[in-house]
């Protein structure tokens, strides 16, 4: 069975030792959880030295997080920016886990959390909560699997089907959001069954991921309302809008995971509080999760989708 290996987010980041004028710092919303209760996580990257500290990261992915020493599988593009923070700043990230999608936590009892910008200011933090019985995977079936075998699986593990097509190369491509059964244990269970190509646990989107800015950092520059793409997943095409808070000029810009350019998708001047609806198209485009940028005078906005063919 090949199970989803998560992006390796590698940072290459210009470092200083530990200290206290440089800090790293993770929480959590709760120290107990309830079954399937949403885990808020929060690090916190203080920079109170007198010097400004730069990291090199992935655009859609910069700080990093393990849950029990596994990296979630994360979708982060392979391009590499500076992420700066300057004397006297601070920046925040925030992630909102849902284990009735991730399929998290998956042993009873204690956690461990940890989180870090720049490899050398890490911090751990430790949680409760009950192993999650169920989560959203992708499966692809063969194109001669048995109705009664899918149906047979879909009854044990109480699954509800919330995409279903087939593939360029007849696979029947589905995505189960599952109950009753740890992802695991579907896995160990269902996947080297004779009509199974593949079982993998879904994405996890990190568009989910909150940035703060505080302190005497200067505030982020306000850029542009960029909308959530739909629909996504998509077959065909799929559009997103662009609504700037100032005037001008406007790039919008199509990547794959591996940082290339895959088409322009808009480039003009808009003004103030214009909204230009953008669309996607799927062409020739191979299957998989692309990145739609959004370049304005003040910065860069992100989203990403995925192709299913």
């Amino acid at each position: 069975m090949r199970l989803f290996a998560a992006f390796a987010l590698v940072l290459l980041g210009i470092t200083a030792p530990a200290s206290a004028q440089r800090t790293g710092s993770i929480s959590t919303d709760k120290t107990v959880y309830a079954y399937g209760e949403p885990i808020v996580i929060t690090y916190a990257f203080v920079n109170d030295s007198d010097s400004a500290y730069t990291v090199f990261t992935s655009s859609s992915c910069q700080a990093v997080f393990f849950f029990d020493g596994d990296i979630l599988p994360q979708v982060c593009t392979a391009d590499h920016f500076p992420q700066t923070i300057p004397p006297g700043g601070q920046r925040t990230w925030r992630w909102h886990l849902d284990p009735t999608r991730l399929g998290i936590p998956s042993t009873d009892g204690l956690h461990t959390l940890i989180a870090h910008f720049g490899v050398a200011y890490a911090d751990t933090v430790t949680i409760e909560a009950p192993a999650y019985l169920g989560g959203t995977i992708d499966i692809h079936f063969r194109s001669t699997a048995p109705v009664d075998s899918i149906s047979a699986m879909v009854e044990v593990l109480q699954a509800e089907v919330l995409n279903s097509q087939e593939t360029p190369d007849r696979l029947l491509y589905e995505v189960w959001r599952i109950a009753g059964m740890r992802i695991d244990e579907a896995f160990d269970r269902f996947g080297s069954a004779s009509y199974v190509v593949r079982m993998d646990r879904s994405y996890f989107d990190t568009g989910g991921q909150e940035i703060v800015t505080s302190r005497e950092e200067a505030p982020l520059p306000v850029r542009a309302a960029v909308g959530v793409a739909y629909p996504n997943p998509f077959n065909d095409h799929t559009t997103f809008t662009i609504q700037p808070v100032t005037a001008g000029p406007i790039r919008a810009v199509l990547y794959d995971l591996l940082g290339r350019e895959r088409g322009v998708l808009f480039e003009g001047y808009l003004p103030a509080g214009a909204t230009q609806s953008v669309t996607i198209e799927a062409g020739d485009l191979p299957a998989g999760v692309y990145v739609y940028r959004v370049e304005t005078a003040g910065g860069v906005v992100a989203g990403k989708v995925v192709l299913r063919r």
